[in-house]
Order: C-alpha cells, then structure tokens, then sequence
C-alpha cells in the first residue's frame, strides 16, 4: 500500500517532500511523500500526448547540504509495455 511505501521509506532515512512549485505538479493525494511519475493524473486522465514523466524525474540531491546527499528513490510499476516504455 500507500502507507506502506511511506513507512518503508522512512525506516531508510528522512522523508523529502517536495515544494508544490516541483515541475511535477502531481503528489499522491494523502501521502506528499509520494512524488508520481506517471503519464496519468492521480484521478486517472492521461496527461496528454505530449507529456512524458521522463521530462522532470530526476535524482541528483546536489540542493542539499553534503550530510544529506545520500538519496534513495523507490520505484512502484503498476503498468508496464511489454516491449519499449521510454521515458524521455
């Protein structure tokens, strides 16, 4: 579940939620934690053909301070191509 992911996660280090400006613009509803990356709104409507979540998903963690630069992201694939599936 949601919670789980979340809880999971904050056994591994301190959770990032990131700003409502994040070019993203698509936290799960109820867990900010949560940062979707999806061609689909969180209610279900495709984003449009010309949006790809490749675009803005990144891990880097160089706005940090040095103590805080060791970020870990965890992936959940709910629907997958069988073949291709490019991100960007």
């Amino acid at each position: 579940s949601r919670a789980d992911q979340v809880a999971l996660s904050a056994k591994l280090g301190e959770l990032v939620v990131l700003p409502a400006s994040f070019e993203g613009l698509d936290p799960e509803p109820g867990y900010p934690e949560i940062q979707r990356a999806t061609n689909f709104w969180a209610n279900g409507t495709w984003k449009g053909k010309g949006h790809s979540f490749g675009a803005y998903w990144h891990q880097d963690g160089q706005f940090w301070p040095r103590s805080h630069r060791h970020i870990l992201s965890m992936l959940h694939c709910q629907a997958a191509p069988p073949t291709g599936g490019q991100t960007g």
